[in-house]
């Protein structure tokens, strides 16, 4: 009689393991995906996963509407925004933090990461007051500044965390040959560094993107409403149409969607680059 393999099972079990658990994280988004290519009529009535005649008139509607252009670029633009000043302060901070020799260094890097692990929405008050003390209320400077306040923490922690990692025979080379530490940092360590920073800012773009909260309390205007506050106000008060957010929820997830996929190398190396010393 044949003894099992031990190998073979195992292998077997952990694949088995590995697709249930995908079946369950995909399957919340097929439902959505089925039930945004339904007409509104069969969404009511037929009780089937899979749509009898697939339909893409929820999108094409979705896509028509002004105010859903509008909450998308707003969406955009604070998302690209915070990315952008995320990455500006957080490669000056963690070059600082790698490179230099300071006392408080290495306490203010722990505090860096302490700051990160703090609760976003107990600090949802004080920032109101001191937006509204500033008449940002009401702005995109009030999502673009609350959203790089929380993202600028991981941005510096990761971003060192990969700094630390580069030999420092190439910055003392430049050094030498005249080069100030700012055009080091420009010329030299940023190019080398080009993965981890767009990986890093991939999270800044997705934590701007997917805010709900934030955007809520502080922006007041329709015309500045962001995608994921502007989704609730597709909801009818005694008419909804599962069709339409549903689309429109397909089509937030596209953005960064895409942006994974395009950059998922470089997220894997620099995660694995920056858990080395951080």
């Amino acid at each position: 009689m044949l003894k099992p393999d031990r190998k073979f099972i195992s292998s077997f079990l952990r694949y088995l393991a590995i697709f249930l658990l995908l079946v369950i994280l995909l399957f919340p988004l097929l439902i959505m995906i089925f039930t945004a290519i339904k007409s509104q009529g069969e969404i009511v009535i037929s009780t089937q996963l899979l749509p009898q005649r697939p339909t893409f008139e929820n999108f094409f509607n979705i896509l028509k509407m002004k105010r859903f252009r509008r909450y998308f670029i707003n969406s955009l633009f604070v998302s690209l925004a915070t990315t952008f000043l995320s990455l500006v302060i957080g490669c000056l901070a963690a070059y600082s933090l790698s490179s230099f020799r300071y006392p408080g260094r290495q306490l203010f890097s722990r505090f860096i990461l302490v700051t990160y692990m703090f609760p976003r929405i107990l600090l949802i008050i004080p920032f109101f007051l001191l937006l509204n003390k500033y008449r940002l209320i009401d702005s995109y400077w009030s999502l673009i500044i609350s959203y790089t306040t929380f993202s600028l923490p991981f941005c510096v922690w990761m971003l060192k965390g990969f700094f630390d990692n580069l030999p420092k025979e190439l910055e003392d080379a430049a050094i030498i040959d005249g080069c100030t530490r700012l055009k080091v940092l420009t010329a030299i360590i940023i190019p080398i560094s080009a993965p981890a920073i767009m990986a890093t800012g991939a999270f800044a773009f997705m934590l701007a993107w997917n805010d709900f909260l934030y955007a809520l309390t502080f922006i007041n205007s329709d015309s500045l409403r962001t995608l994921s506050v502007g989704l609730n106000t597709l909801l009818a008060q005694y008419y909804f149409d599962y069709g339409l957010l549903l689309s429109a929820s397909i089509i937030m997830i596209i953005p960064v969607l895409i942006l994974f996929l395009c950059i998922q190398k470089m997220i894997v190396g620099a995660l694995s680059a920056g858990a080395v010393k951080g």
